[in-house]
């Protein structure tokens, strides 16, 4: 959060370093449009009299109360009416977050090894059967322990593993930015001819990174297309290296010419329901 607030601000003092730096990684752009849609947004979107009251990021009572009503109009639901109880206790960016109620602040003999325990409400996923609340134990990057606890759990937390992204392509832009969600592949690949290649190693921590914000721990990367800066191997292990320094485990699986060129799996049975002479089927006789 440190982070994000201080690339804000630097943002905001010099736009037009903001931008150069942006060129170097998109040089695609036009840095004189970038830089009036960046203060447009910022004066418009960021910096608005309720941020200026508020903080960035945080929402006024009676705008948070008006949303959840609608949402609960909408599907027929009860309102929460203590909406407030979501939300962390508001801190200076410098303090970072504070410890909850359930959660154990190191004392002085354990702050070499940052060990911590959580009281959680749920705990699923285990090797064994668990019921009722479970106090979950930290040491280092590793769990230590999950034994029962009576220490009540005030946000009623629910752990359990990480998500796994069974399919996903590791692309520094999704496909929703050109219209692709729900279309056929076919009216929406030639598209990728106009992405520049960029880092593969910020491009997969990007990936990486939003899916760790939704929960995933684990991605199974279908790479249909490299970046091509250097050699396959070596964008390889700086894809590696991103999931690594992200916290992601990553499958890693490539495509390769003349193999399973129609569908994923022999193309036989696809070629077999065109009609004689038919490219599908001249395709698949070739083997390219």
């Amino acid at each position: 959060m440190r982070a994000i607030n201080r690339s804000l601000k630097e943002t905001v003092e010099n736009p037009d370093a903001a931008i150069d730096l942006l060129a170097t990684e998109e040089p695609l752009i036009k840095n004189d449009i970038e830089r009036r849609r960046l203060l447009y947004v910022y004066k418009t979107l960021i910096d608005t009299p309720e941020a200026r009251e508020l903080g960035i990021g945080d929402i006024s009572d009676i705008r948070l109360k008006s949303a959840i009503a609608t949402i609960a109009t909408s599907f027929e639901a009860a309102a929460d009416t203590q909406s407030r109880r979501h939300f962390r206790p508001r801190v200076s960016a410098c303090q970072g977050r504070p410890h909850s109620a359930d959660e154990r602040p190191m004392s002085n003999d354990m702050k070499n090894d940052s060990s911590r325990t959580i009281a959680c409400t749920h705990v699923i996923g285990s090797a064994r059967a668990l019921t009722g609340a479970q106090a979950i134990t930290i040491a280092g990057d590793a769990f230590a322990s999950i034994a029962p606890t009576s220490a009540p759990s005030t946000d009623r937390l629910l752990a359990m593993p990480a998500l796994v992204n069974a399919h996903d392509h590791g692309r520094a832009v999704s496909t929703s930015s050109i219209g692709a969600d729900a279309k056929p592949l076919e009216s929406w690949l030639h598209y990728f001819a106009l992405f520049p290649s960029v880092d593969p190693y910020l491009a997969a921590a990007m990936n990486f990174a939003n899916g760790a914000l939704g929960g995933t721990g684990t991605v199974m990367v279908h790479y249909t297309r490299a970046q091509g800066l250097t050699d396959l191997p070596t964008e390889a292990a700086e894809v590696a290296r991103a999931a690594r320094d992200v916290g992601v485990h990553a499958g890693f699986a490539v495509s390769m010419k003349d193999r399973n060129p129609l569908v994923y799996g022999g193309s036989e049975a696809v070629a077999g329901r065109s009609p004689p002479g038919s490219p599908r089927r001249n395709r698949a006789a070739s083997g390219i």
